[in-house]
């Protein structure tokens, strides 16, 4: 199949172009780099299903150097491998884990922390229900 065949296939399969898909999913990566967005998502359920996860590990490719490069805010991509992890998806449900991570995103983009505003270390506060 040529490259010209495949383009067409897979518009008559989703209704989009390849450079509408590539815009659609490029506002959704860079829209992962906002913790408020990430604790909308978290908090209404949508980082708990199997589909959605799939869809972040299918993004995964928007972090090869051919496709990061579109990418204004590098947090995005951060934060889409962070949600990757069980852990992380489940701390983001949380109001006050929401607000400390928006904190140490805006000290790290000031320059006031060499620290990264996720990892590992962001558990659920479990003094404060979703």
């Amino acid at each position: 199949m040529t490259p010209k065949q495949r383009r067409a296939k897979n518009e008559a399969l989703t209704g989009v172009t390849d450079d509408e898909r590539f815009t659609l999913e490029l506002e959704f990566v860079s829209a992962l780099a906002n913790p408020r967005y990430v604790h909308h998502l978290a908090a209404n359920g949508t980082l708990r299903d199997p589909a959605f996860i799939a869809y972040l590990d299918y993004l995964s490719y928007w972090e090869r150097p051919e496709y990061a490069r579109y990418v204004l805010y590098p947090h995005a991509l951060r934060f889409r491998r962070e949600l990757m992890r069980e852990e992380f998806r489940a701390a983001m449900e949380n109001p006050r884990t929401r607000e400390r991570v928006f904190q140490e995103q805006f000290e790290c983009w000031r320059g006031a922390s060499t620290t990264p505003a996720v990892g590992a270390e962001t558990k659920v506060d479990e003094t404060t229900t979703g």
